[in-house]
C-alpha cells in the first residue's frame, strides 16, 4: 500500500494536477473537541486551535487501516456530538454516503479513504489523499483475493449470472 501511495507522491512532483493528492501534513490533521462548533469559512483557519483535541503522538505518517462498522447514510454527518453517540452505541468507526444502500442489493466490501472527522469542521483538503489511500488499499486487497473465492460467494455469483450487477 505504501508503495502505491509513494508512487503518487513522486508523480505529483512532476504533474501539478496531482499536487493535492500528496499527504497534507500532520499540522493539517485537526480533531476539534466535540462541543466546539466550526467558526466560519471553507477551512478551519478561523477556528480556535485551543479547541483541538490532544492526541497520542504517532511514529509515522503512514496510513493505518481500520476494520469495523461503517455507517452509511444519505446525508453528510456534520455533528460531532451525534457522531460520538453513534460511535458509543453502535461501535461505528466512520461514516460514508457514497455506498449508501449498496449493501441492500449487493453484498460487498466498502473501502473508505477517511478525509474528515464527520463534524462541522469539514473541508476538502484531505479528500484527494484519502482517495489515494483507499485506492492503494483496494489494489493490495485485489492482489490477494483469488477469483475463485469471489465466484464461490453464492449471492454474488447468482447476481453476476443474472446480469443484475455488472
Amino acid at each position: 500500500m505504501k508503495h502505491y501511495i509513494d508512487e503518487v507522491a513522486i508523480k505529483s512532483t512532476k504533474l501539478p494536477g496531482l499536487r493535492d493528492y500528496r499527504f497534507p501534513g500532520r499540522d493539517q490533521d485537526q480533531l476539534f473537541k466535540s462541543d466546539y462548533l466550526h467558526a466560519s469559512g471553507d477551512d478551519c483557519s478561523a477556528c480556535d486551535t485551543v479547541q483541538v483535541e490532544k492526541r497520542l503522538s504517532r511514529n509515522s505518517d503512514d496510513p493505518v487501516v481500520h476494520y469495523g462498522l461503517i455507517a452509511s447514510g444519505n446525508a453528510v454527518m456534520r455533528s460531532a456530538e451525534h457522531r460520538d453517540k453513534l460511535r458509543d452505541v453502535w461501535g461505528v468507526i466512520c461514516f460514508e454516503m457514497e455506498a449508501a444502500g449498496l449493501m441492500d442489493d449487493f453484498p460487498c466490501v466498502v473501502i473508505r479513504g477517511i478525509c474528515d472527522y464527520s463534524d462541522g469542521h469539514k473541508h476538502k483538503l484531505w479528500q484527494p489523499y484519502g482517495a489515494v489511500v483507499a485506492a492503494a488499499y483496494a489494489k493490495d486487497l485485489l492482489r490477494v483475493i483469488q477469483p475463485q473465492e469471489v465466484e464461490n460467494l453464492e449471492e454474488a455469483a447468482k447476481m453476476i449470472k443474472q446480469g443484475t450487477f455488472v
